[in-house]
């Protein structure tokens, strides 16, 4: 069972056979489900182990990292993204959903889309809204939708700024995502569910943007 090789690989401490253990399952089962069957499920063995982690090793870490590694060679095979007036794809997400958000936004890059992934606060967010808005405004690439991974007010806070300050359309990825409903807002449950909504967005037209 990969989870349970995943489990045992990073409580050894053992980052190249972590790599290899995720380079495989991407090759037989791409890097979304890979995420979702393997890799989100042995971090959540990791983390509830009533054992806990021995300090210095924190093998969750080192599952996360070896993760991004495989991520990060993922996204430099990439495709050339699309033309350069296609619409962007913006990706916020908190700490707890830091790592699906890389995920979707390499999966979203390797289909051609342009991506950027912005971590959130996960308090009240003060001053984030600014930060925001100098991002959306200053960008070269117009962004037409906006992927939210998180949870509670600072949630729903940031959905309801993208929707009605930015005038964007939002995916809300998640099973406990605040209770919002708007035209323009789709619920995924799923990061393999976000990925082919966000791509059937980007195929149809026309946009609705934020000039740059």
């Amino acid at each position: 069972n990969c989870c349970n090789d995943l489990v045992c690989a990073a409580e050894n401490g053992d980052e190249e056979k972590l790599t290899h253990l995720i380079e495989a399952a991407v090759a037989e089962h791409g890097l979304v489900h890979t995420w979702s069957r393997f890799i989100e499920p042995a971090l959540a063995t990791i983390r509830s182990n009533p054992a806990g982690e021995t300090p210095g090793l924190a093998p969750s870490a080192l599952l996360t990292c070896a993760a991004l590694n495989v991520l990060r060679a993922i996204s430099t095979q990439r495709p050339e993204p699309g033309l350069p007036e296609s619409p962007a794809v913006l990706i916020l997400a908190d700490h707890e959903h830091n790592l699906a958000a890389h995920v979707i936004g390499v999966a979203l890059q390797w289909h051609g889309s342009r991506a950027t992934v912005i971590a959130t606060p996960s308090g009240r967010g003060a001053g984030f809204d600014q930060r925001l808005t100098e991002f959306l405004t200053t960008t070269p690439h117009p962004v037409g939708l906006v992927i939210i991974l998180g949870r509670g007010a600072a949630c729903e806070k940031l959905v309801t700024y993208a929707l009605e300050k930015q005038g964007l359309d939002v995916i809300l990825v998640g099973n406990d995502t605040p209770a919002l409903h708007d035209a323009h807002l789709q619920r995924v449950r799923t990061p393999a569910a976000c990925v082919e909504e966000a791509l059937a967005f980007l195929s149809a037209s026309p946009h609705r943007t934020v000039d740059a």
